[in-house]
């Protein structure tokens, strides 16, 4: 009936859009959630967006860093002579007639967006699982292209693309109980492929709340991938009014009041970008990546600078930053594995054991910075590494504090500068912090579960009650773990911020079958910028076959 329906020309726009939709969805291979017991928030890739969803836009992210309001309108789709394919957001006023007994709607065109403008787009929506609970979900951080297309196709009222998990990253999924549904709220230990890379991740539950005398969290496995959680804890960091918490990288807490944004921020081309990093709004800067082959592969490097006030003899300084894996970073860390083929499990043997094979690891990943930033800091006419930022996320990001040292900057002004290789990162938020406290020990309580259930029948609270290499775990996709908390005497959510603990790791399931690509490999870790080289080869050659398969199907 499909095919039927699509052969005739009234849906030759459909089936083009069906192709982009098949080709980028897998493309990106985001982490899917593919479970009904999921909640709010959650980013998720065009797997999950279905048709009904399209009438619940939050907002529209431009690529200059605009925003655009979509809360309470309608999206329809259109073409423009001069720009191609539009979003249209309009407003509908419903209106009864007294006469008639009818509705009347009314709409009015409030914006066209051309789609070429637009970096991200956010959808809310909502879902109910078999027994009680509410699932509420906020799908983001998705290429456009995607959106508009799957917007399109709704219009063909025909059953939408299935539901699949095709993840790269990410270990594992934490949902917080808000008292009316589970929020999506962590995802803790990204890149943290194999037990030699394991470790100890603290990460913001912002959505969690009382639930009774209990914390809820219901931790799930929702990617292709097996996870083993050696501990997990909740951290309760008491907090004055107006205050912030937030942790470093390592495992120490500071508290703040006030944060000094950056007065401008350049890039290698000297474009204004200081939209994207004063606050923490969900509108972050990361490589635009076009969906045709035109392009040339962009070199090794952006150059991030950054200026920001320094008060008189300030000697230290926090830097506020929260950055991460953007999603081709994500289908990248699978990419490698992969070429490491039937020798895969020997190189997570010596990597495991410390061996050789991790100092190769460390050397490349601190060489080409994909998922390692380095921290440069201007100290008189020279620029001095000062630091290093790890990734987070990719659909959750998290803040950290870095510690650096001013003794060597001079004058009123600080000057920073990132230099992100291309397609692997993503940053929402610099800012920096000049007066700030550590936290004192006394003022963190620390949980350990009460109730720990291992997909409703076993127990697993011995598991997850220290770091002894004693994992819990979750080997198939839908795994899940219910965990409870007991909620302290006088607890106040005011004055505490939530921390979950987090140590394990993860593995990606590969196809182990094929050769090891051994020369590509030597290649990729001996030769400075290769794997950008190999990044926007293996982008071009998927946008390659999207190209192809839409003019195939655009010839029926």
């Amino acid at each position: 009936m499909l095919f039927k329906t699509f052969n005739s020309e009234k849906y030759r726009l459909y089936r083009v859009a069906i192709n982009f939709i098949l080709i980028l969805s897998y493309l990106i291979t985001l982490n899917s959630c593919s479970s009904s017991e999921t909640s709010k928030p959650v980013k998720l890739p065009i797997q999950r967006v279905l048709p009904e969803d399209f009438g619940n836009f939050i907002k529209i992210v431009l690529r200059n860093g605009e925003v655009i309001d979509c809360r309470g309108t309608v999206i329809s789709t259109g073409q423009a002579k001069d720009s191609g394919l539009i979003i249209i957001v309009s407003s509908i006023d419903t209106v009864k007639s007294a006469k008639e007994g009818q509705l009347k709607i009314t709409k009015k065109e409030l914006t066209r967006v051309p789609a070429k403008d637009i970096l991200e787009v956010y959808i809310q929506k909502t879902e109910y699982s078999s027994g009680s609970l509410t699932v509420f979900l906020v799908v983001g951080i998705i290429v456009v292209l995607i959106i508009i297309i799957a917007i399109v196709v709704s219009g063909a009222n025909e059953e939408s693309p299935k539901q699949s998990s095709s993840g790269t990253t990410s270990c594992p999924y934490i949902y917080s109980s808000d008292g009316t549904g589970f929020v999506f709220d962590a995802e803790p230990l990204g890149g943290a492929i194999c037990e030699g890379l394991s470790r100890s991740d603290y990460t913001n539950m912002e959505k969690l709340l009382a639930d009774g005398n209990s914390f809820r969290i219901l931790m799930r496995n929702e990617t292709d991938e097996k996870q083993f959680i050696d501990e997990l804890k909740l951290k309760l960091v008491r907090k004055e009014l107006g205050y912030r918490i937030t942790p470093d990288a390592g495992e120490s807490f500071y508290t703040y009041n006030n944060t000094t944004k950056p007065e401008s921020v350049k890039d290698e081309n000297g474009n204004d970008i200081t939209t994207f990093f004063r606050d923490g709004d969900e509108v972050a800067w990361q490589t635009y990546m076009p969906c045709d082959t035109s392009f040339s592969t962009p070199s090794k490097r952006h150059e991030l600078n950054f200026k920001f006030n320094k008060p008189e003899g300030a000697k230290k300084a926090l830097l506020l930053v929260n950055a991460g894996t953007a999603l081709w970073g994500t289908q990248m860390i699978k990419s490698m594995l992969e070429m490491r083929g039937n020798k895969l499990d020997d190189w997570y043997t010596n990597v495991n054991m410390n061996g050789s094979e991790m100092m190769k690891l460390y050397e490349f990943m601190f060489r080409e910075e994909l998922f390692l930033m380095k921290l440069h800091i201007l100290e008189g006419d020279k620029y001095v590494e000062r630091g290093i930022i790890p990734a987070t996320g990719p659909l959750i990001i998290e803040d950290r504090v870095f510690s650096i040292p001013l003794d060597n900057v001079t004058g009123k002004t600080l000057e920073i500068r990132l230099n992100p290789p291309p397609g692997y990162w993503k940053i929402d938020l610099v800012n920096v912090v000049y007066e700030y406290e550590p936290v004192n020990k006394e003022d963190i309580t620390e949980l350990d579960a009460a109730f720990a259930q291992h997909n409703d029948s076993m127990q697993i609270l011995e598991e997850l009650k220290r770091k002894d290499k004693v994992y819990y775990q979750m080997l198939n996709i839908g795994d899940k773990a219910n965990i409870m908390f007991d909620v302290p005497e006088g607890f106040d959510k005011s004055k505490t911020e939530i921390f979950l603990s987090t140590a394990g790791y993860y593995e990606i399931n590969i196809d182990k079958s094929q050769e090891e690509k051994t020369e590509h490999i030597k290649k990729v870790l001996s030769t400075p910028g290769e794997i950008i080289n190999l990044t926007f080869d293996l982008y071009r050659k998927k946008v390659r076959e999207l190209n192809d398969l839409v003019n195939l199907n655009m010839r029926y």
